[in-house]
């Protein structure tokens, strides 16, 4: 008697013959999809490798050259960019002098409703803020607007202007 003659076992039989087909597959899919896996990651491993290979040391030598002289240009532009900046801070300064100056002699010039009533004190006050601009021919200038009485006012005041001016333009 054999397995077929019977239908019982015959149906069990394909029963389990299926399953471990099934079973078979399934384990092949999943064992062809991990070595598609492995294959991929090997394969991207050795084009890394590749690409490695084909960076040589003169060639990083050479970057690091070409890195180093971009330093160094850096570092004189940042020089140069600090020196400017410290140019255009002393500018400033001057220039802060020139307006202390036109304000104090702007506040003079109201307060005496004009050209007229200055006293010596308020000379000396906008004397020493002249020289805090720096410049000898501005404070010459101050001088010569106070003292060359023979002169109209405003000719004079003018003058002095023209030089806060200068001043103010030279500076920056």
């Amino acid at each position: 008697m054999s397995i077929f003659d019977d239908p019982k076992k015959a149906k069990r039989s394909f029963i389990v013959i299926l399953l471990f087909a099934i079973i078979f597959l399934i384990g092949s899919g999943v064992l062809g999809y991990m070595y598609w896996g492995k294959y991929n990651d090997h394969k991207n491993l050795k084009d890394k490798y590749s690409d490695l290979k084909e960076v040589t040391v003169g060639d990083l030598e050479k970057e690091i050259e070409d890195l180093e002289k971009q330093v160094e240009d850096l570092t004189v532009e940042k020089t140069a960019l600090e020196k400017t900046k410290k140019e255009t801070e002393d500018g400033m300064v001057i220039a802060n002098a020139y307006n202390e100056f036109t304000i104090y002699m702007t506040q003079v010039i109201e307060d005496h409703n004009g050209f007229s009533g200055w006293t010596d004190a308020e000379y000396q006050v906008a004397k020493q803020k002249a020289q805090a601009t720096g410049s000898a021919s501005f404070v010459s200038k101050v001088d010569w607007a106070w003292n060359r009485t023979d002169i109209d006012p405003v000719t004079r005041i003018v003058g002095v202007y023209d030089a806060i001016t200068v001043g103010i333009s030279n500076a920056i």
